[in-house]
C-alpha cells in the first residue's frame, strides 16, 4: 500500500491514512474548513477531545512509518 495505510476511516472519507488527511486536519485547526462531526472523531488521533497539531503530527508521523497505530486506537 505504500506510504497510504488502509484503515476504517480517515479524515478526508478515502479509507486511507495519507498526507491529504494530515493536510486537512491543518486546514481545519487554522479554521480554513470545518470538519463533520465524523471526520472530527477520526482527526481527533490523539484521543483527547480536540483536534490540534499534535493530531497532524501524529497523522503525518504514520504516513512515514514512524508509529504503527494511534493513540486513539489503542483505547
Amino acid at each position: 500500500v505504500g506510504s497510504e495505510m488502509c484503515i476504517r476511516d480517515s479524515v478526508n472519507g478515502d479509507g486511507k491514512i495519507n498526507t491529504a488527511d494530515a493536510a486537512l486536519t491543518y486546514a481545519s485547526i487554522n479554521g480554513k474548513v470545518t470538519l463533520k462531526e465524523e471526520q472530527q472523531k477520526v482527526a481527533d488521533v490523539n484521543g483527547d477531545g480536540k483536534i490540534n497539531t499534535a493530531d497532524a503530527a501524529m497523522i503525518y508521523a504514520r504516513v512515514n512509518g514512524k508509529i504503527a497505530e494511534f493513540p486513539a486506537e489503542s483505547k
